[in-house]
């Protein structure tokens, strides 16, 4: 079932400010978040936070990397499915930008497709 807007669509620079303030706390809400409107998108439930957040620690963010690949992928099946044009290289991007320690620009880029969904 497709998320409303209300669950969906957030601030990127909120979002962003929030998430150094509280020195990234907010940054796991916020994936969270991701992973729930994507999985409403996609009619099923393919992201869970917990895992990836137990997942990540214990391999010491090698499998973020493998999820943010695989949302990436995922985010852009959802944007053909709506008609939308997706970006084809959202996958890589949200990789190689979570490789150099810019996940929240990740995050930020997925955040701005989804809300283009709902603009």
């Amino acid at each position: 079932m497709k998320p409303s807007a209300e669950q969906a669509v957030r601030s990127i620079a909120a979002c962003i400010i929030f998430s150094l303030i509280t020195f990234g706390i907010y940054g796991l809400f916020w994936q969270a978040r991701l992973f729930r409107v994507v999985n409403g998108f996609l009619g099923q439930e393919r992201f869970r936070f917990w895992p990836w957040l137990f997942l990540s620690l214990i391999t010491f963010g090698i499998y973020n990397l493998y999820i943010q690949y695989q949302l990436g992928m995922a985010l852009s099946q959802v944007l053909v499915q709506e008609q939308k044009q997706p970006n084809p290289q959202l996958n890589w991007l949200g990789l190689v930008l979570t490789v150099i320690g810019l996940h929240l620009v990740a995050a930020a880029i997925e955040q701005h497709e989804i809300n283009q969904l709902y603009a």
